[in-house]
């Protein structure tokens, strides 16, 4: 998040991540965390058996109570077994076959062109995916659990465009306290990876810019449907890539990037197995519910990156952020998704959309791997 007053501060999260398909260990380790912002959440404790309770269920979850040296059963609480992680029936970049395989693959090699009129309906979950030049995109966006509960339509919005040379990716997260707010999420989004301007932001390196256009279209959304402009606010991250890799002097292939940012949804590099957050936080107080959006701010903040075959480009909603860098376990399974390959959307979405106690937002996550250049 960026506040108005403060000077915006990078945060990084490093977390070593085992593959998520990989076969769980009797006693699996919890994953070593160094990150400056996020502190260890309280343990629930044992979970109780719910009334009524099976014996037999109950002798089965739980250790043998542990004798002392004297011989004399120990007076100690049993404890629960750890649960062990989730894993995937099959492996991430697993496509289903039956049959004779189709001469036609279903992965999509080409960036749509998609309409500018806004779709009434908002679905649940929303999927972008597409190989092409040994550059992978998958995305998800699903519903928060608190908001399939309330049964309210989700806020985040995610979008893929291409604008000249340069390939555009969008994610925006309406804001929670506001009603119109999936409206400005969508039409944010949807403007700026069809935005003329976002391809000229690979020719500097200037760390800031002027997003009043985007802005624009929010308010005249808003005014068309006769409707206040502060209830379509919506946060804004972008990336604008290159996808013509530049070769060093040995060979190596790299890619040029820029991310820009309004508001608190981040963008974040996985290389090596370890996450770590490109955008700039905004505040030193991670709890502060600090959001400068769209329409009312209109100046971006802008990261330039280099990356290299291997790495992996996230935009993220805050409500997969936050679990990015609160939870190892999820940040692990994410980061175990795309060893060697991207993972098929089913693989994404098993993941993204997992339950974890307490943090029912809606998710984005909106990725871009390179691979070899080819």
């Amino acid at each position: 998040m960026t506040s108005e007053d403060g000077e915006p501060t990078l945060r990084h999260s490093e977390i070593s991540m085992p593959p998520v398909w990989a076969e769980q260990p009797e006693s699996p380790a919890t994953p070593e965390v160094v990150t400056a912002v996020a502190a260890d959440e309280p343990s629930a404790g044992p979970a109780s058996c719910p009334e009524p309770c099976d014996d037999a269920i109950a002798e089965s979850a739980f250790a043998e109570s542990p004798v002392a040296a004297d011989g004399e059963p120990s007076t100690s609480e049993p404890t629960q077994p750890a649960k062990p992680a989730p894993v995937l029936p099959f492996s991430p970049s697993e496509l289903a076959s039956f049959g004779d395989r189709g001469a036609l693959r279903p992965v999509p090699g080409k960036i749509p062109t998609q309409p500018t009129e806004l779709l009434a309906h908002v679905p649940d979950t929303a999927v972008e995916w597409f190989d092409r030049g040994g550059l992978s995109v998958r995305g998800v966006s699903v519903r928060g659990h608190v908001h399939r509960y309330e049964g309210s339509v989700r806020q985040d919005q995610l979008a893929v465009g291409e604008v000249g040379r340069t390939w555009v990716l969008a994610v925006s997260d309406g804001l929670g306290s506001q009603a119109n707010s999936h409206l400005g999420a969508a039409l944010a989004s949807r403007f700026v990876v069809g935005w003329a301007a976002a391809e000229h932001l690979l020719d500097s390196d200037y760390p800031l810019i002027s997003c009043a256009e985007v802005a624009g279209v929010l308010l005249d959304g808003a005014r068309q449907r006769e409707l206040d402009p502060r209830t379509v606010s919506a946060t804004l991250t972008f990336a604008v890539v290159d996808p013509r890799p530049r070769l060093d002097d040995a060979g190596i292939p790299h890619w040029r990037l820029a991310v820009a940012q309004i508001g608190d949804s981040h963008a974040y590099l996985l290389r090596d197995g370890v996450w770590s957050q490109v955008t700039p936080q905004g505040t030193d107080d991670a709890m502060a519910n600090v959001v400068d959006p769209l329409p009312k701010h209109t100046e971006a903040t802008v990261v330039y990156l280099d990356a290299v075959a291997g790495d992996l480009l996230a935009l993220t909603s805050d409500g997969v952020g936050i679990l990015l860098e609160d939870q190892p376990e999820f940040a692990a399974a994410l980061a175990g998704l795309w060893v060697g390959a991207a993972p098929s959307p089913a693989a994404l979405l098993f993941v993204v959309d997992g339950s974890v106690k307490s943090y029912d937002d809606d998710r984005t996550f909106l990725g871009i791997r390179f691979g070899d250049g080819r």
